[in-house]
């Protein structure tokens, strides 16, 4: 598993290479050449940065050659058994994509409050199950969220990550699909599980959402990057804690919106 100290490092061995690079004046090619081959096939601008440090000292450019060789190996090593391992765990991609998905989507949703997020399983403070919790004083409020592996799948490429609920907006931790009776075909029912903010704090909410129509992680039920309220909704949606309610707001909400549609 990809740990948090092989991140610091390779963000670590990144960094000190950028400084040496910049401390001596090396060109991008010099870094870009080594990394790709032999220091004894440099051509260019990299051959010339390695001829003048050769007429300082020999030393000096076997030392500054070292340093870089030595922090670039150590990453292309690091990344090299990160992808090995992923091979072998089908399921390293969909955490992939579901971290990456779910820390965008928290950060353009809710902009004003911090967040730390996990994939279950991550640790046992914090990824143990699906779902939120917060700790920190009122003025340092950290967020602590967890998804499932499969939440880019199950949620984010649905189109439901953010939904729009009677009482402001709520990130789907998961989502269910369920068969229910009564509903056209074109409905889409969910038993969810939900958090929302209120003063930057995290709380649980979970119930039932209902979709009109299909959605998309391109075109989602409730589009978090748009700025202006009344542009967000692309499809019809209602969430309510029980499923008889969010049907009747659902149904009021489909009407309202055919009458709107007809200037009616």
């Amino acid at each position: 598993m990809y740990t948090p100290d092989q991140h610091k490092f390779l963000s670590f061995a990144a960094e000190q290479i950028e400084k040496a690079r910049k401390g001596w004046g090396a060109p991008h090619s010099y870094i870009r050449q080594l990394k790709g081959g032999s220091r004894y096939r440099l051509s260019g601008d990299a051959d010339a940065f390695n001829d003048n440090l050769k007429s300082i000292h020999r030393d000096a450019s076997d030392a500054f050659y070292e340093y870089v060789h030595n922090l670039q190996r150590s990453m292309q090593s690091i990344r090299r058994n990160r992808r090995e391992v992923e091979a072998y765990r089908p399921l390293a991609r969909h955490e992939r994509d579901s971290r990456r998905a779910a820390g965008t989507t928290l950060d353009s949703a809710f902009p004003r409050s911090r967040f730390d997020l996990w994939i279950k399983g991550d640790t046992p403070e914090h990824g143990r199950e699906v779902g939120v919790s917060t700790d920190g004083s009122d003025y340092w409020t950290r967020n602590h969220v967890t998804v499932s592996q499969a939440w880019s799948k199950t949620v984010y490429e649905r189109g439901i990550p953010i939904i729009n609920s009677s009482k402001g907006l709520r990130f789907v931790l998961s989502a269910k699909p369920k068969d229910v009776r009564g509903v056209t075909e074109t409905t889409r029912v969910f038993e969810v599980k939900t958090f929302g903010i209120h003063q930057k704090r995290a709380f649980r909410e979970d119930g039932w959402l209902m979709v009109h129509g299909s959605s998309t992680q391109v075109q989602p039920v409730w589009d978090f990057t748009e700025s202006e309220k009344k542009y967000a909704q692309n499809n019809v949606h209602a969430f309510h804690q029980y499923l008889g309610d969010c049907k009747a707001l659902f149904d009021r909400r489909v009407k309202k919106y055919v009458l709107d549609q007809f200037d009616i």
